[in-house]
């Protein structure tokens, strides 16, 4: 499994305790575990973003490679 994927997997799992989190907060109307449910939230979307960047940045390199290779098979002949 890719870093990139690893990422998206690990914030979507802690977006979703964090989402836990507030809704308990709520129910039990503890703004303390609702603020740290907001603050999970927002550290799991950072690290799915992370990982989504992660996956571009692969793929443009690949890319890049290819086409670099590419050209140096019609330069040889």
């Amino acid at each position: 499994m890719s870093e990139g994927t690893k990422d998206k997997l690990a914030g979507r799992g802690k977006q979703a305790v964090g989402k836990l989190q507030e809704t308990v907060g709520e129910v039990i109307d503890d703004p303390k575990l609702e603020a740290k449910g907001k603050e999970h939230q927002a550290e799991g979307k950072a690290l799915e973003l992370r990982g989504k960047a992660r996956e571009t940045v692969k793929k443009v390199r690949d890319e890049a490679a290819g086409a670099v290779e590419r050209v140096e098979r019609k330069l040889r002949g």
